[in-house]
């Protein structure tokens, strides 16, 4: 039995009152309460402002005008029709009249010692939040799981024929099901359609693009992976080494309930020094999708909107598992959770727990990625022992790892011929994002003169870029956040190279935090 199916059961036996389930699967919620009232001997009726009251599944031959909200509170309160279980569709917005609103309340007192006769169980089914004032049990839908989406696919295999029919394997199945996990029965549904109007077929591609879009009408977005995994990251030899072996680990966590769950990671450091890339490195590396939160998309101006959009997000993710979940720069997104929260009415902090406790608590495979500059704005109790399996220091390349990443950017830019040695030596304190904003410098001021760039063209536009550095050393925030990673991350590259590295942000030998002279 689902939870929803559980959880209704109980509340219902239970007489616990009037239930609000927010969800965009009207039809799918509709039938799993058919079940539970079935299973009850009730009788489940439905309403909505347009057809009124009426017998699920019979809304033709048994339907009663009670489109107006206010003769809707009336029968509520009158009802003697056996036990029986009402939805109540879209609802919400019709709760400021106080008419029908002390009905819903009288309703559910009620119901606390009706008769049999006289019981019914309210269940409002609206994507909004509940309106003010009006006690509600609030439960959520869970999406629907593989055997639910087992079952939906094998309905449409059915009309299938020919090589359109043979292709569909079990294998096959199993990779439309991972291609549909994370999606509402409708959404489903609509991309199976999708895929049978565009190709006649159950198509792998159509379905992955349908849920594409699915997914990033909200605070997720579906971001492609660099092809090449880890080979795109140059430099962090250490950190590489480390997510190359818990590929294994992460697979083997989904198959043995007793193998210890992988969380994530937190990198902390530089702008530009690739801890982006490598979230995206990380989810093509391993094969599994990347999904990128977006915690500000979630903020809504109503109370308990922002953490119901945190909530669905996180469900999302929980059900396209196994994936990378990447929260971006996430001191900006949680900025002043640490505090008392009084700027935006405590918000922000109660989002941040919302995260927190899933964070700790989930059982899916979501390998969490999030990034950060500044780790010393963050709260203490987001590093706390269980949140991450690692927090990684990533600083500014040295002069090896600059050589190794102009290797990359000079390949992906069709650049030959280009002596790295000399550039690496020459960007003393560059992050790989400046490093790659002086070759394309270099290529726009060479195309210009009608000719390749080389590599002198290189240096010279390297001269033109402030190294991040600098400018964090002049305000003395790179030492803060040095001091910090010290005692609270692992260095991303081999603590033995920083000892000779040429650049002020590794652990060891660091003296003087000037701007570079050279």
């Amino acid at each position: 039995m689902s939870s929803y199916k559980e959880n209704l059961l109980g509340y219902i036996a239970s007489r616990s009152g009037i239930l609000h389930v927010q969800t965009p699967d009207e039809f799918r919620a509709e039938v799993l309460t058919s079940e539970v009232a079935q299973q009850l001997g009730y009788r489940l009726f439905v309403w909505t402002v347009t057809r009124g009251l009426f017998t699920f599944g019979d809304d033709s031959n048994d339907r009663r005008d009670l489109s107006n909200p206010v003769k809707l509170g009336e029968a509520l309160i009158n009802w003697s029709e056996g036990p029986a279980v009402v939805v109540l569709e879209d609802v919400v917005a019709y709760l400021n009249n106080p008419q029908l609103l002390r009905a819903l309340k009288d309703v559910a007192r009620k119901n606390r010692n009706a008769a049999p006769r006289e019981f019914v169980q309210v269940l409002i089914l609206d994507n909004k939040a509940p309106a003010d004032g009006l006690p509600v049990i609030v439960m959520e839908l869970e999406f629907p799981d593989r055997e639910e989406i087992r079952g939906i696919v094998a309905k449409v295999k059915s009309v299938l024929r020919g090589k359109a029919l043979d292709e569909v394997t079990d294998e096959y199945t199993e990779s439309a099901i991972d291609a549909l996990s994370g999606l509402t029965a409708d959404q489903i549904a609509r991309s199976l359609s999708q895929s049978l109007a565009k190709t006649k077929r159950i198509d792998l591609s159509v379905l992955a693009s349908a849920k594409q879009d699915a997914i990033e009408d909200g605070a997720l977005e579906w971001i492609t992976p660099d092809p090449k995994g880890l080979a795109a990251v140059g430099g962090l030899r250490i950190l590489k080494d480390y997510l190359g072996k818990r590929r294994k680990a992460f697979s083997k966590s989904a198959r043995d309930p007793r193998f210890p769950r992988l969380k994530g990671i937190m990198t902390a450091g530089l702008p530009g020094t690739g801890k982006s890339l490598t979230a995206k490195a990380i989810s093509a590396a391993w094969g599994i999708p990347l999904l990128r939160l977006d915690v500000g998309a979630t903020f809504d101006k109503f109370v308990g909107g922002s953490e119901k959009g945190i909530r669905n997000a996180l469900k999302v993710a929980e059900a396209t598992a196994p994936c990378i979940l990447w929260v971006d720069e996430i001191e900006k997104a949680l900025a002043g959770s640490g505090g008392s929260g009084d700027s935006d009415s405590g918000t922000t902090k109660r989002v941040f727990g919302t995260i927190l406790t899933w964070m700790q608590e989930t059982k899916a495979q979501v390998y969490v990625v999030a990034t950060c500059n500044d780790p010393t704005s963050l709260p203490a109790e987001l590093f706390r022992a269980g949140r991450f399996d690692s927090v990684w220091w990533v600083g500014a390349p040295n002069q090896n790892d600059r050589k190794e990443v102009m290797m990359i950017v000079c390949a992906r830019y069709g650049l030959e011929g280009i002596d790295t040695s000399v550039v690496a030596k020459a960007t003393k304190d560059f992050t790989g994002a400046e490093l790659e904003q002086a070759v394309i410098d270099a290529v726009l001021t060479a195309d210009d003169e009608d000719r390749v760039a080389v590599t002198g063209d290189i240096v010279a536009a390297a001269k033109n870029i402030r190294p991040i550095v600098q400018g964090w050393s002049e305000i003395g925030l790179l030492k803060k956040v040095i001091d910090w990673a010290s005692q609270a991350a692992r260095p991303a590259c081999d603590p033995e190279e920083r000892k000779s590295a040429d650049d002020l942000t590794g652990f060891q030998g660091i003296v003087d935090f000037s701007p570079s002279k050279s």
